[in-house]
């Protein structure tokens, strides 16, 4: 019974978790940056990582929020948006390869 129940429960986070990537650009523009905001992006309501002072990765913690990510390419210009789940409670940004610097991907739970 206890088994069971972990499987479940193991399940029921998981299914919460998100990731999202910040897809390249037909146009090339350069990939400035990815922001999360509360609600939609137009609102302009961007949340500042809890490390936003340090050097990347980023953390935010979405308690309270309806999350939004946007990805910002040229200059800062916001052409892909999209809304993430309303029950995860923090994001991370994770570089897309490697060692490119380039933390173009998030992973919430």
């Amino acid at each position: 019974m206890k088994f069971i129940l972990f499987l479940t429960v193991a399940f029921t986070a998981f299914a919460q978790a998100e990731n999202f990537e910040c897809p390249l650009t037909k146009n090339k523009l350069p990939f400035v940056g990815l922001s999360i905001f509360d609600g939609n992006p137009k609102l302009k309501v961007d949340l500042k990582p809890d490390n936003g002072d340090e050097a990347p990765p980023h953390r935010w913690t979405l308690t309270g929020v309806t999350p939004w990510a946007a990805c910002r390419y040229g200059k800062e210009k916001l052409l892909v948006v999209k809304k993430l789940k309303s029950k995860i409670s923090n994001c991370t940004t994770e570089e897309s390869l490697v060692g490119s610097q380039k933390f173009n991907k998030i992973k919430c739970i």
